[in-house]
């Protein structure tokens, strides 16, 4: 595992688009909440075009990008400890707000 200081930092539309693709699975380019932020996950390895039927017309997290997701959400070694940390958090966050 990258100490912290070998993670890339993420812009916001990277990480809103990492955590949709890990938590609601593959999404078309238009269920992408931001586009900047696919190219940067592009980048970097964190997501992938899927190809079906000979049509490339999905994204999808790559292992690599589980990895960052469990990273930046709990710094855990399961990915639905992460999902929930990150969940969790943005409930308190919400009700805090309110």
């Amino acid at each position: 595992m990258p100490t912290k200081q070998e993670w890339p930092v993420l812009n916001t539309g990277a990480i809103a688009t990492l955590v949709a693709l890990v938590e609601e699975g593959p999404l078309t380019p238009q269920e992408l909440p931001s586009k900047a932020g696919r190219t940067q996950l592009q980048t970097l390895g964190y997501c992938a075009i899927i190809v079906e039927d000979q049509v490339a017309h999905r994204y999808a997290a790559t292992a690599l990008g589980s990895i960052a997701y469990k990273y930046l959400f709990g710094n855990t070694d399961y990915l639905a400890e992460a999902i929930a940390y990150r969940q969790a958090n943005a409930l308190i966050s919400k009700m805090i707000r309110k």
